[in-house]
């Protein structure tokens, strides 16, 4: 059992630098929130009528201010290949990076397969057998030489995975094979196990976890920007009546709770403000 999970999570990390790599950085796109101003509670109806209109055509013209590519068959084909020779993520590069790693991931299963479980044909020089494996590995690299080519994120950190796509490819490939090595008596423990933290993950931990809660009653939500300004909104009643917070009658006495309950940035921007963040 530890060997099985201790192979699976260095598969899933390989997996997860090299989508990391080639992933498209959020200030490329287009984002539904971007230059949004959301307009406080504390204004009057009039003048959030007003704004909301105002705000309504801005996002309109931040929207269509961003070029609307046009994908087809041929761009995408250009694109496996980076005939346009593009040096920055984009959209589109990003879906094609995913979609060759997961084809890969496939690919590498069915090889593994192959040489795990079909040893004896491949040792006896079994046509059919060879030319199977000839023709994964085959796809394999040329699905490696492709990904290849996508365009990669060039930011700087203090270490980076080199050889990427190779080096954590061949980490995937070499913990799949040995997986398929394991004893049948592992797996089924393996699937037991796994059935069961699903279960209590799905009947249990998704309808009681404290980021469902948050979300469903806007706990998340304590102030909003309205041209840089940090105001906070009125949460007294919504404080009071969470059974978070039982035997708390006061803002006050839930503040620390609900600081807590934010990210650190926005806690920043909340004790920041003239109100010292009391409501």
């Amino acid at each position: 059992m530890m060997s099985i999970g201790t192979l699976l999570a260095y598969s899933l990390v390989a997996v997860s630098v090299t989508i990391l790599r080639y992933r498209c950085n959020d200030k490329n796109m287009p984002s539904k929130g971007s230059k949004a101003r959301y307009s406080s509670i504390s204004q009057s109806p009039e003048k959030r009528s007003n704004e909301n209109e105002t705000n309504g055509k801005s996002n309109l013209a931040d929207v269509l201010s961003f070029p609307i590519e046009k994908i087809t068959y041929n761009t995408v084909l250009r694109q496996l290949l980076n005939l346009d020779g593009l040096e920055t993520p984009t959209y589109l590069t990003s879906k094609i990076s995913f979609w060759l790693i997961g084809l890969i991931g496939i690919l590498i299963v069915a090889m593994d397969g192959q040489l795990a479980l079909n040893e004896e044909g491949l040792i006896s020089k079994d046509l059919i057998s060879i030319v199977c494996l000839v023709v994964v590995i085959a796809l394999i690299l040329l699905c490696l030489l492709m990904l290849q080519r996508q365009p990669s994120e060039n930011a700087k950190l203090s270490f980076k995975v080199p050889l990427v796509p190779y080096i954590p490819m061949l980490s995937v490939a070499i913990n799949t094979y040995l997986m398929f090595k394991l004893s049948l008596l592992t797996w089924q423990r393996f699937g037991v196990w796994m059935a069961i933290g699903f279960a209590v993950y799905f009947f249990y931990g998704l309808w009681n976890s404290s980021e469902r809660y948050k979300h469903t009653n806007g706990i998340a939500a304590v102030y909003t920007v309205d041209a840089g300004d940090a105001q906070l909104m009125d949460c007294k009643a919504m404080l009071n009546s969470s059974p978070l917070h039982k035997g708390k009658c006061s803002v006050e006495s839930n503040m620390s709770e609900l600081m807590s309950s934010v990210n650190s940035a926005d806690a920043k921007l909340i004790s920041d403000h003239p109100s010292n963040g009391k409501v």
